[in-house]
């Protein structure tokens, strides 16, 4: 997508960039004097840096369904005004998926934690949905825990928009130690006391006997966010990572027990979104399904 120049005399106004389809729409006290033609039609319009922006149709100030209706019009501006402080912003929206199928997880959906294993083919597809699913959201980075399906899942959406992959270990998946490989039914069989620890107490249990704590996983999970919530002021950021490690850390974004982390679902290459505030992470959406649409 080509970008659009904004002759502006602040050098802090780049360019406006096409997003996908809708619009944002922020409403305006005063507009400025600087205006460009609209030439492009059927994307989102995202302004980069802190200034508000109005979409003009003769002289009359329009709602997002108006704009969309006239976009294709010659009349049609865009505005740029004085520039805001950080509440009207756009603010970045991470958007955090769990990985696509793997064998293990068709096969009784066996502990996978640590062990490097790729997609299955069901996973694959599932990979390539999202990026059709994808295909009218720009994404400013992507992120992916450093597994294999991870990796896989995230590849297809790079791809598609050539954009790298950041790879990052804080947001792997729970170490599950011993109980690695296993189905449920077999941990409780084989470790009935340390498995009855874990449900009662995650917090302060490590998986597996040697895997780790939920306190821990949740603390390199919040890590990474808080520091690419720094590092993004706004635009749309995906993360692809894992079951366990992501129903860990919204628990503890929520301010609920681990041990109930078992009551949030979460499918493969089901997609939360999440959003930066004043007072921490807010979720907007949970769980969100890529497939059925196709």
């Amino acid at each position: 997508m080509t970008s659009l120049i904004i002759p502006c005399v602040d050098e802090n106004i780049k360019m406006l960039r096409p997003r996908g389809l809708g619009f944002n729409f922020v409403r305006c006290a005063r507009l400025s004097a600087t205006s460009v033609p609209f030439p492009c039609g059927g994307c989102r319009i995202s302004l980069a840096g802190q200034y508000r922006l109005c979409y003009i149709y003769h002289n009359e100030k329009m709602s997002p369904v108006q704009f969309k209706r006239n976009q294709h019009n010659s009349e049609c501006s865009i505005f740029i005004t004085q520039r805001i402080d950080r509440r009207w912003r756009d603010l970045a929206k991470f958007f955090l998926m769990r990985h696509g199928e793997t064998a293990w997880n068709q096969d009784g959906n066996r502990y996978c934690g640590r062990t490097d294993i790729p997609l299955s083919d069901a996973g694959k597809q599932q990979a390539e949905n999202v990026a059709r699913y994808f295909r009218h959201i720009s994404f400013d980075a992507i992120y992916a825990s450093p597994l294999k399906r991870a990796i896989e899942t995230a590849g297809p959406v790079a791809g598609s928009q050539s954009c790298s992959i950041r790879q990052d270990e804080r947001i792997i998946e729970i170490d599950f130690g011993l109980w690695e490989g296993l189905r449920k039914a077999e941990i409780e069989r084989q470790f009935p006391v340390e498995w009855a620890k874990w449900c009662d107490d995650p917090a302060e249990t490590a998986a597996g006997v040697n895997g780790e704590t939920a306190t821990q996983v949740f603390e390199r999970m919040n890590s990474f966010f808080t520091e690419k919530s720094r590092e993004h002021s706004d635009g749309n950021i995906l993360v692809v990572g894992h079951n366990t490690a992501i129903r860990l850390y919204i628990a503890g974004m929520l301010s609920m027990p681990f041990r109930s982390y078992r009551l949030l679902v979460q499918d493969n290459t089901g997609f939360s979104v999440l959003e930066p505030s004043d007072y921490g992470m807010r979720l907007h959406h949970f769980n969100c399904r890529c497939d059925g649409f196709f």
